[in-house]
């Protein structure tokens, strides 16, 4: 039950024209889509006779061998499931022995599916479902370029990565996204990028940001990577960040979500000149095995230490409320109103994985009408942050009727004593003359979990 397809391998002419040497039993496998130089299209070589398996051009016999087109749902982008209706669903060996243990994600009935998501040892999968090596134009990411207020930033295919440059500029932001990525409902999800740079010191690389954008709802889950720290990669050191999102889906808009790799040159102390690039981005699926409660706000009795940012210019200020079991926030009826409640500092320790749940309330009923919020986790030190952004002209709003309940899901890089702690932010962000701007947004409680992924 292995999947091996559309690799190239170089140097195995001399074998006889073949690519995967096995030296000894295949069963249960898809074979498919490898080249290699002198190969000559055989897909095999040195391998016993093999059992129930699809191997492209096989006419060597055998039980159970097919040559059909396997239906992989996107190869393109790294989707090696099998397609409703592929011939290798429930071809595999009939013995109950090889039966899919768990369906999904195997497909139609108990009896093997030929390929990787098949057979017994199938459950507990992190299904890899979207996988971008950039080695071609296929991938279909896109570049947009030209935005209001900044200078364009460059942009580079080149054959393993995407790539982004200020052009010396320390006003620049443009970014890359990728095409739709559909999604389900309850599930939790891993994004994970690989990011390098041309600067030879991290200190100078320049800022960029990686974010998942929810279509529909347009919520948003971001990471923020700044220059000044030794969390940015470098020439010799490429890094991997990851962004874990646990979607609310309640609408085919919904199910979309779309990731950007963006360039933000803000600081002209930063090598504006050097590139940064997207080497590989994958997403998977990711399951919750434990969670621990390590902290609460439920204002209570009263602000538990969270404390009003106050005028932030040029914004006009909110007012504030932290009676009644909750911290409030209100536009006073204005239309170019931001400000925030910021938590007490938060310890918090690396390599481990957090979720910060907060329940919020409004003071109306039309969900449409709730003013723009945004709830954030920023790492202090390094400032990186993980931001969730709830707009009111969707049912994601909470209403004075239905409250709700949005996850942040963070993973901190603690590389220095500054890097382990984290603030919690609850902000109001009113800009559309549609919203009810004399309403309230209130916090109910937050807290804090540490929580185990298992694969």
């Amino acid at each position: 039950n292995n999947t091996i397809a559309n690799n190239w391998v170089g140097g195995v002419g001399a074998r006889g024209g073949g690519l995967c040497g096995c030296g000894g039993f295949i069963a249960n496998c898809i074979i498919w889509g490898n080249t290699s130089y002198g190969m000559g299209g055989a897909q095999i070589y040195s391998c016993d006779t093999p059992l129930y398996s699809c191997i492209q051009d096989w006419a060597g016999g055998g039980i159970g061998n097919i040559s059909a087109e396997p239906m992989f749902v996107d190869p393109a982008n790294g989707d090696y499931r099998l397609l409703d209706g592929s011939p290798c669903i429930d071809a595999g060996d009939p013995d109950p022995e090889y039966n899919d243990a768990c369906l999904p994600p195997g497909k139609g009935t108990e009896r093997n599916d030929i390929g990787a998501y098949g057979g017994p040892h199938n459950c507990g999968w992190i299904s890899d479902y979207y996988h971008y090596y950039f080695n071609s134009g296929e991938d279909n990411w896109q570049f947009v370029g030209d935005l209001p207020y900044f200078s364009p930033a460059s942009s580079v295919r080149e054959p393993g990565h995407i790539g982004l440059s200020a052009n010396g500029s320390s006003n620049c932001f443009s970014y890359w996204y990728s095409p739709d990525v559909w999604i389900e409902d309850g599930k939790l999800y891993r994004s994970r990028w690989l990011v390098s740079s041309s600067a030879s010191n991290p200190d100078d690389t320049v800022q960029f940001r990686l974010r998942v954008n929810q279509k529909g709802s347009w919520q948003s889950w971001t990471r923020v990577v700044n220059s000044f720290n030794q969390q940015a990669p470098s020439a010799s050191e490429p890094k991997w960040y990851d962004l874990f999102f646990d979607p609310r889906v309640t609408t085919n808009e919904d199910s979309g979500v779309t990731f950007s790799f963006d360039i933000m040159s803000i600081y002209p102390w930063d090598d504006a000149n050097s590139w940064i690039y997207l080497e590989e981005m994958m997403v998977d699926e990711a399951r919750v095995s434990t969670s621990t409660e390590i902290l609460r706000y439920d204002f209570a009795g009263d602000n538990e230490g969270w404390q009003f940012a106050g005028v932030i210019s040029p914004y006009d200020e909110p007012i504030t409320s932290s009676a009644g079991g909750h911290l409030g926030l209100s536009p006073a009826g204005s239309t170019n109103c931001f400000s925030y409640w910021y938590s007490p500092d938060v310890g918090i320790e690396d390599a481990k994985l957090y979720l910060a749940r907060f329940e919020m309330s409004s003071s109306i009923l039309d969900p449409d009408e709730v003013v723009q919020t945004r709830l954030r986790v920023n790492q202090k030190g390094s400032w990186q942050g993980w931001i969730r952004v709830v707009n009111s002209y969707n049912q994601q709003a909470p209403a004075a009727a239905e409250w709700k309940t949005y996850d942040i899901i963070f993973n901190p890089d603690v590389t220095a004593s500054t890097d382990n702690l984290a603030v919690f932010s609850f902000d109001v962000m009113s800009f559309d003359p549609a919203d009810a701007t004399i309403s309230w947004l209130f916090l109910e409680s937050l807290t804090l979990n540490e929580i185990d992924v298992s694969p």
